[in-house]
């Protein structure tokens, strides 16, 4: 009897648990803890965080975390990361290496870039609880570019892609268009659209959240095209000293869908899955406040300068005047 209530009190526990991490927010991280910032270094142009080495010889990170917020970010430890799925794609559909490593700056998603256009990672954790198998996926795209190897067939290097037989649920950014190309900064104020695809079909009805690690947050459910439009909000208001230097800010996006099985199918463990695929990126103040800045400052130089004429003029005529007394 005593024997049953604790096996029944350890699976009550183990579910509760389960259920806990379920409900948490899994995602590749793209940008560090603070306390582990002096490990790592802002790399190109697109600002991607970095293992320090060699010119060209850097390995980029992301970072498996989760959490219910992007203030407060919980790097995954070996244990948990040992039992997910990892897949790196090159922008030509090829696998690429990677490797998962404990590092001073946390437990590390590490990897190199090599050819032109975006790379494209995965993590991917199934949890069943109940009837219900939840299938989370984390997603990146991360743009790898060098000036030196010419600007050739942007438009094509720069398409999204998608692995439908691999990835049953994934979001795609759509490309800003016209004007994307390799030097593609997201700012505040742009339109961004996200797509929801399911076995590469979109998706009608999903959830769709964008947060900011400012804690800013919407939520839109897609439409007939599987598609969810959010304004980048304008909340980072800097100094002109500051603002000078381009601060990037990130926000992660996050796509849910539930999908009910065929009552037929009676040999499955679950009733209904439920997806979810995060993606997270970076933003910059818009261009505009930098135009803006400038031109306030054309016109109090040259209110200055007219208003020194002024005084100048004024005194010269006065000295005349006063001379001929």
């Amino acid at each position: 009897m005593i024997k049953s209530f604790f096996i029944v009190l350890c699976i009550t526990i183990f579910s509760l648990s389960l259920e806990a991490q379920v409900f948490q927010t899994e995602w590749l991280c793209p940008y560090p803890q603070q306390h582990v910032k002096q490990h790592v270094k802002i790399s190109g142009m697109q600002k991607y965080y970095a293992m320090p080495g060699k010119y060209g010889k850097e390995k980029f990170i992301l970072w498996p975390a989760k959490g219910n917020s992007l203030t407060e970010v919980e790097y995954m430890d070996s244990l948990t990361v040992k039992k997910s799925q990892f897949y790196l794609f090159s922008p030509d559909r090829e696998y690429e290496k990677y490797s998962l490593k404990n590092t001073k700056s946390g437990y590390a998603f590490l990897y190199d870039f090599g050819k032109e256009g975006y790379h494209n990672a995965y993590m991917i954790n199934k949890y069943l609880i109940h009837d219900t198998l939840f299938i989370m996926i984390s997603k990146a795209e991360r743009l790898s570019h060098k000036c030196r190897n010419g600007h050739k067939d942007v438009q094509k290097k720069i398409e999204p892609l998608i692995y439908p037989n691999l990835i049953p649920f994934e979001m795609i950014r759509l490309r800003m268009k016209p004007g994307e190309n390799y030097h593609f900064l997201l700012e505040s104020g742009n339109h961004v659209t996200f797509k929801v695809l399911h076995r590469g079909k979109e998706v009608k009805g999903a959830e769709v959240t964008f947060t900011t690690n400012k804690d800013w947050h919407k939520t839109i459910i897609t439409n007939k095209k599987g598609t969810a439009t959010f304004q980048v909000p304008s909340d980072y208001f800097p100094s002109m000293g500051e603002l000078k230097q381009k601060k990037v800010s990130y926000y992660l996006v996050k796509a849910k869908f539930t999908v009910a099985l065929d009552s037929k199918d009676t040999n499955s463990q679950f009733k209904y899955i439920c997806y979810t695929c995060t993606y997270p990126g970076e933003y910059i103040p818009s261009q505009s406040l930098y135009k803006s800045s400038f031109w306030a400052v054309i016109v109090i130089v040259v209110s200055v300068l007219i208003i020194s004429i002024i005084v100048i003029i004024s005194r010269s005529e006065k000295n005349k005047i006063l001379s001929r007394l």
